[in-house]
């Protein structure tokens, strides 16, 4: 089925969803737990590994977490859909604003990943003091990410219905519930400090990361 930003609804009366979808989601469930289980090895201690390059016949090695590649990465490959497609709705572009803002405070993860690497305490404080700049506003640009996606659902609903046995849907659904949990684990965060609502909040934003994968790939 044509997945295309708009071009066309996602489910058709006649198409028999389950009998197609059952080893999409098979395949896709597999991945999945694939993804998590990477996601928790990383989380234990290895967020971090250096990138050899070459540059100008020279090999550098960058020290940078991955994370900022896999953010890069989903966000060229919106950049992608969006540029090819034939028709951009309302609803596309109210989904789109609110995966870069947060894509925007995700990139502080990246950011600490880095910071918890071998550099140098030169460019720790350096990282360090970038976010702390930034810090002040992670709470509005979550909540702002959170608004746009309430927006998209509304008018994703209006315009498709809302049917939970499609997958797109359904990862979309699963996606909002987690981003509505991480803005509210966040603003308590903001309130009271604790190390269970750090760890609940950063598992948070990694599921949501995940779903928001399947919800592109879909």
């Amino acid at each position: 089925m044509n997945r295309e930003f708009g071009a066309r609804p996602w489910h058709h009366p006649t198409n028999n969803a389950h009998a197609r979808l059952q080893p999409a989601a098979a395949s896709l469930t597999r991945h999945f737990i694939m993804f998590f289980r990477s996601v928790w090895y990383d989380f234990h201690g290895s967020l971090f590994r250096p990138r050899l390059f070459t540059l100008h016949g020279r090999e550098v090695v960058i020290h940078m977490s991955k994370w900022f590649f896999m953010n890069a990465a989903v966000l060229v490959f919106v950049l992608f859909k969006l540029s090819t497609a034939r028709y951009i709705g309302a609803h596309v572009v109210f989904g789109a604003f609110g995966l870069f803002f947060f894509l925007y405070n995700w990139t502080r993860h990246a950011v600490f990943s880095t910071i918890r690497s071998n550099i140098s305490r030169e460019r720790k404080i350096k990282f360090a003091n970038l976010s702390k700049k930034v810090l002040p506003f992670h709470k509005y640009t979550g909540t702002a990410a959170l608004l746009f996606i309430i927006i998209h659902a509304t008018l994703v609903v209006s315009l498709f219905g809302f049917d939970i046995g499609d997958l797109k849907i359904a990862s979309g659904f699963l996606a909002g519930l987690t981003l509505a949990a991480l803005v509210i684990s966040g603003w308590i965060r903001w309130f009271r400090t604790t190390y269970p609502i750090r760890i609940v909040h950063l598992s948070l934003g990694f599921t949501l990361f995940a779903f928001i994968l399947l919800h592109l790939i879909l």
